[in-house]
């Protein structure tokens, strides 16, 4: 029964065969023997796939199949070899390279086409950077500063010198280094009050700084916290001041120094400063020739350091604050007065060593003397006090702590034409007075700046 089925099955295939190949088409199944021995001819991928069938039904033995397998790799071999290796490896790696480079280029393409078409168009390409530069001045400092970290052009736009000029930055701590950038700003009014300034103030951008000049014009460093050695450094960088204050603050020999370059400066504020030296002194009075306002009151100046001032201090000076000052005596007042006919303000206040005689030749050299302040002088007797309606430009007299009230009005009927006791404290090159918060000296500072936000990285 076997071998009958198994002829039957021969006689089918044959039969297949012969009408697939008679037909013209070509067959994974069709026996390669059968159809040479029928004397007809097939191309090399039928034979090949011929063979594969033929291994799987078991029909050659397998010893023969591997050795025709391993000629026709032989074969492929000796025509590779015809070839050289370099070549062959160049144009490989070649096309895998042109591969990687168009496939990366077409999506660097589409996802910059995608982000426009979901962006829209952008205007700001159309306009000049100039346009861009009056666009940002009416934009509050907080909103600039967010600008700047949107491309590369608007921050070179963003941090233009026009758009710093005024900075208001009270009562902030600065980091080491952070003031390198504000400097970098180039602002010209910079209100920096009751700011605390870490040591050292430069550290990695020492080189940044080495050959910059601070074109600032109008600073305010009342109470800062600073260490000596870096406010000197930071006034070093100063060439260009007008008016300074460094109320509270230590004001050793090198920082007075530092403030001596400044030779345009006019307005100087040292109230309560500390350490104040002769030489400290004596360097700015030499150099600075510009002064018109000076406020020393409360320094708790020696007696060289008066001499120093009286002596030296600019004969065109205007106003003048030396009150507190014990070791001013009639001595060097006189030579004061002598000195600067041209005082308008002046106080001398708790200067308890003067007497009659420096108030005397007040009242005869000071013509244009329009504000007077003798508190707390109990040396010069209130019975002198009517003797100053022979100054025509005078309209305010200050003798706190000296009067009563009945006495006071006594003395205002005398003096009917000025006001007595309305200034309690003196206004003399502060950069602040009364409720004006958001000046110094007068001119208006914009709203505060958020550092965290336009100070560059300095690691980049």
């Amino acid at each position: 029964m076997q071998s009958k089925n198994n002829n039957n099955k021969r006689c089918k295939i044959s039969n297949d065969e012969s009408d697939l190949v008679t037909n013209g088409f070509k067959d994974e199944n069709v026996d390669v023997s059968n159809v040479v021995t029928n004397g007809r001819h097939a191309d090399e991928e039928i034979k090949s796939k011929s063979m594969e069938n033929l291994v799987t039904n078991g029909r050659h033995d397998p010893e023969e199949i591997k050795l025709k397998s391993m000629e026709k790799i032989e074969s492929k071999e000796e025509l590779k070899c015809d070839l050289p290796v370099e070549t062959e490896v160049k144009v490989e790696s070649k096309t895998q390279v042109d591969d990687c480079t168009n496939f990366l280029r077409r999506r660097k393409k589409s996802s910059t086409s995608k982000r426009r078409s979901q962006e829209g168009p952008n205007h700001f390409t159309k306009i000049s950077d100039e346009m861009i530069l009056q666009i940002f001045q009416f934009l509050p400092k907080k909103s600039i500063a967010d600008c700047a970290s949107v491309c590369k052009r608007w921050r070179d736009v963003a941090y233009d010198e026009s758009l710093w000029t005024r900075l208001d930055l009270s009562g902030r701590a600065f980091q080491t280094d952070t003031l390198a950038y504000i400097i970098s700003r180039n602002s010209r009014i910079v209100k920096m009050p009751t700011v605390e300034i870490c040591s050292p103030i430069f550290a990695e951008c020492v080189d940044m700084v080495t050959s910059f000049w601070w074109r600032v014009e109008y600073l305010d460093l009342s109470m800062a916290v600073v260490n000596p050695a870096d406010l000197a450094v930071l006034l070093s960088k100063c060439r260009d001041l007008r008016k300074l204050s460094l109320e509270h603050c230590c004001a050793d020999r090198s920082v007075c120094e530092s403030v001596a370059q400044n030779e345009k400066l006019d307005t100087l504020n040292m109230v309560m400063c500390y350490m104040v030296s002769c030489e400290g002194l004596t360097e700015i009075m030499k150099y600075c020739k510009r002064l018109r306002e000076l406020n020393l009151g409360w320094t708790e100046l020696e007696g060289d350091s008066v001499e120093a001032v009286c002596s030296l201090v600019n004969p065109d000076i205007t106003h003048l604050d030396i009150s507190g000052c014990k070791a001013l005596k009639d001595e060097q007042a006189l030579k004061l007065v002598d000195r600067c006919r041209s005082l308008v303000y002046l106080d001398v206040s708790d200067c308890v060593a003067i007497t009659e005689q420096t108030f005397n030749v007040i009242i005869e050299n000071l013509d244009k003397l329009q504000q007077l302040s003798v508190s707390r002088c109990y040396k010069i007797t209130p019975s002198l006090y009517p003797n100053l309606e022979a100054m025509p430009e005078l309209t305010n007299f200050n003798v706190f702590g000296l009067l009563n009230d009945k006495q006071i009005e006594m003395l205002q009927k005398c003096l009917s034409k000025m006001s007595i006791n309305k200034t309690k404290f003196s206004t003399i090159a502060r950069p602040t007075v009364g409720i004006r918060r958001t000046s110094i000296w007068g001119l208006k500072t914009r709203d505060s700046v958020c550092l965290r936000r336009w100070l560059p990285n300095p690691t980049e």
